[in-house]
């Protein structure tokens, strides 16, 4: 009979533990499934600042050659400088939308792992209840049993713990990162869209 129960019980932990394997968040070490929203980020990062180069660049040849009245050049400047403008918006638009579905995704993994960890929570104490009965009754083997699983639980919780806490973390300083990002796009787009040049130049 003892062993029979080991059996089971061995039996019992193996199925647990695969089944954690495949239902449990990710550990608190990784990037949380996020790899590619970050990478669309960083790289609106990069295209942002190219096109705010590019304002830069075509804004000087602009006014450059409009003092050397270089009538075709100075044509060719405004237009360039126009589509530098429009890239600059279409990538702040980018941007915003990658930051809104990282803060969605984001927000659905905090949602999941809290709902786990209540789970757990209840689950611990439905298991101490069920111990204390079975010691109460002198049924030890089932009291053996539901130790493992109380066992497997409370280490399932703090993972949860442990990945809560890191998540809220990196929520808060990869989106206050974002944040300045964004401030900074925009109040450069606001610069660069009050400038206009002369009239002379804009009518070519």
């Amino acid at each position: 009979m003892k062993i029979f129960t080991l059996l089971c019980l061995g039996y019992l932990f193996t199925t647990i533990q695969i089944s954690k394997a495949q239902d449990d968040p990710p550990p608190a070490t990784t990037a949380y499934g996020f790899e590619r929203e970050n990478h669309n980020i960083r790289q609106d990062a990069v295209n942002i600042k190219n096109d705010k180069d590019r304002i830069a660049y075509w804004r000087f040849r602009v006014e450059r050659e409009h003092e050397l009245n270089r009538t075709m050049a100075a044509n060719m400047a405004v237009k360039e400088l126009a589509k530098a403008r429009s890239d600059l918006k279409r990538d702040i638009a980018y941007l915003k939308a990658d930051e809104k579905n990282l803060r969605k995704n984001h927000q659905v993994v905090i949602k999941q792992t809290r709902v786990q960890l209540k789970d757990n929570q209840a689950t611990i104490k439905s298991l101490d209840r069920k111990i204390r009965q079975a010691n109460k009754h002198k049924d030890f083997e089932s009291a053996q049993y539901y130790a493992v699983l109380l066992d497997i639980r409370k280490k399932n919780l703090t993972d949860n713990v442990l990945l809560l806490e890191n998540l809220i973390l990196w929520q808060k300083d990869n989106l206050n990162q974002l944040k300045d990002l964004e401030v900074d796009t925009d109040d450069y787009v606001g610069y660069s869209d009050t400038y206009k040049p002369d009239k002379a130049i804009a009518a070519f």
